[in-house]
């Protein structure tokens, strides 16, 4: 019998946080920048959910507005966030679009398709997701 996961973005968030920083400090840039992609887009999930704003349904899945990825993802967020997060929260969110280069499809790219730089970059905005994330946990005396 297949047990049915429970959904729970911020520990996935935190999960793939600390993969992704395994394989960075390995050196493996192509895994570790798709996890601190999938890691940042769990973190933004888990603060629209923690403020009621992105709906799950019976089975843990986000509305359907939310059910997508990064770069789609996070023009969703930007207008979200925008009146509905603390100054000090949306101070950690880099302005533009940080995860444009960045999509679910790299899982299936030859090694080297990636390069530190832009490894570099994404991990910068998931650490500031990852404050972010434990800051809205502490707030909320989780």
């Amino acid at each position: 019998m297949a047990i049915s996961p429970q959904t729970d973005f911020a520990e996935a968030h935190r999960r793939h946080w600390r993969d992704a920083e395994l394989l960075y400090r390995c050196e493996r840039w192509g895994n570790a920048d798709h996890l601190f992609g999938f890691s940042a887009e769990c973190g933004l999930k888990a603060v629209m959910v923690r403020l009621g704003m992105m709906a799950l349904d019976e089975h843990g899945k986000p509305e359907q507005k939310y059910s997508k990825h990064f770069p789609n993802l996070w023009g969703e967020f930007s207008q979200f966030a925008e009146g509905r997060l603390k100054a000090r929260d949306l101070r950690l969110l880099p302005q533009g679009k940080p995860f444009s280069d960045w999509l679910v499809a790299y899982r299936y790219s030859r090694i080297g398709f990636t390069d530190r730089q832009s490894v570099d970059r994404h991990r910068n905005v998931a650490s500031k997701i990852l404050q972010m994330v434990e800051e809205a946990t502490i707030d909320a005396g989780s």
